[in-house]
């Protein structure tokens, strides 16, 4: 219920004109309406906005396993000198907070002239994804049996 309640309100709220959403005491009866949706898939060219947003996170989604599955295994199986110093880098990379890197991406981005781009975008997002896929990929193939994978 402590979940679901604000859930099921803005799927409510969805149906509701803005004055009865805004309402200073809530309203539950209502004569629902779909102008909203219209709204949004009309005017607003939704559509586009969703377009770029798949474009994003699949790239980045993608760019963050395909670099980060190899580093990860590595970090899990092999014998790499250094491994746990490595693990920690990436944990503390982490903790960065993502504002911090606003500035120096945007200046990078803006001297390779990518700024406005789906690539920066791409990058920027794989940045701040590529330390958690590594860290929970790690911890994936360290609890996977060696037996397991040499069967296959």
């Amino acid at each position: 219920v402590w979940v679901l309640v604000p859930v099921i309100t803005v799927a409510v709220n969805s149906f509701k004109t803005p004055a009865a959403i805004f309402t200073s005491t809530p309203q539950l009866t209502f004569s629902p309406t779909l102008a909203n949706y219209a709204k949004v898939f009309g005017e607003l060219d939704f559509t586009h906005f969703l377009v770029n947003s798949l474009i994003v996170a699949i790239g980045s989604t993608g760019l963050s396993l395909l670099l980060g599955v190899p580093f990860a295994y590595s970090l899990a199986r092999l014998p790499v000198p250094g491994r746990e110093w490595w693990a920690r880098i990436i944990l503390f990379s982490r903790m960065v907070p993502a504002v911090a890197l606003v500035v120096p991406m945007f200046v990078i981005f803006q001297q390779l002239h990518l700024t406005g781009s789906y690539l920066a975008l791409i990058l920027a997002h794989t940045s701040f994804n590529l330390p958690i896929v590594i860290w929970m990929m790690r911890s994936f193939f360290e609890e996977l049996p060696p037996e397991l994978e040499e069967a296959a």
